[in-house]
């Protein structure tokens, strides 16, 4: 429309929630500069949080590459899938490289961390991953429309990220261990035993706050309150169609 008119209706509302909404995307280069600076936090090496972020985008294409055998998709998946994969494969590959930098710490050389690393995690990161891949397919039993297509969306997501935390970022490491130990640099995570020994130090605060927290937590998820479809979103005066619903109400 130009700039003298308004758009109102369920047409202009379903359009501008279409466009909206993969426009979070927009957000994902920030997300993988977060990812970038969580490798070298938990990481030993300036490479190995280039080597986690070209992982999560290689899960990201392919996640997007496979989608394609599902059909047909919503605009809501689009943006929905694509951060669960940024989550789940960048949190899962962290935690990888974090044990393999702790095995690496304490003498092992890159190689065999990554052997200790990958059999110690792989079997926790696996049950972890696809009971999120269970839980999304908990959609595909909702009756409105959206349910099943997200499910399947978001549980070949979570397969792809299986695969690429546990088959590809274990082949990057190894193809690149001389370029890690040349490019090696202190651990800024604390190591496993100091982080344990502060957790079983603050026992009891730790579950006394919890205790506290319970009750009042409980009581404000009481006040939530949840939209239902795009109306609510755009009853206000916040963009654009809600000022043009607005103008014409008062006109």
């Amino acid at each position: 429309a130009g700039t003298g008119a308004a758009l109102s209706g369920s047409a202009a509302r379903k359009a501008a929630f279409e466009t909206e909404t993969p426009a979070g995307m927009g957000m994902l280069p920030v997300f993988l500069v977060l990812l970038l600076l969580l490798g070298l936090f938990v990481t030993g090496s300036w490479v190995e949080p280039v080597l986690l972020a070209f992982t999560v985008g290689i899960a990201l294409l392919l996640n997007r590459g496979l989608a394609l055998f599902l059909g047909r998709l919503s605009f809501v998946t689009r943006g929905a899938v694509p951060l669960l994969v940024l989550s789940v494969a960048g949190g899962c590959g962290a935690a990888l490289l974090y044990r393999t930098a702790t095995y690496r710490e304490e003498g092992m050389e890159g190689a065999e961390a990554m052997k200790e690393g990958w059999r110690r995690l792989a079997g926790g990161l696996s049950v972890s991953i696809l009971c999120t891949a269970a839980c999304a397919l908990v959609f595909a039993s909702m009756e409105y429309g959206l349910g099943p297509e997200l499910g399947r969306a978001m549980a070949l997501a979570c397969c792809v990220c299986l695969g690429s935390v546990l088959c590809l970022l274990p082949c990057l490491v190894f193809v690149c261990d001389g370029l890690i130990r040349r490019t090696g640099h202190r651990l800024f995570a604390p190591g496993r035993g100091i982080l344990a020994k502060g957790i079983i130090k603050l026992r009891v605060v730790l579950l006394l706050l919890a205790a506290v927290a319970f009750p009042v937590l409980f009581l404000a998820q009481r006040s939530n309150v949840f939209y239902y479809g795009e109306g609510e979103i755009y009853d206000g005066t916040e963009n654009r169609l809600g000022r043009d619903t607005a103008a014409i109400r008062e006109a």
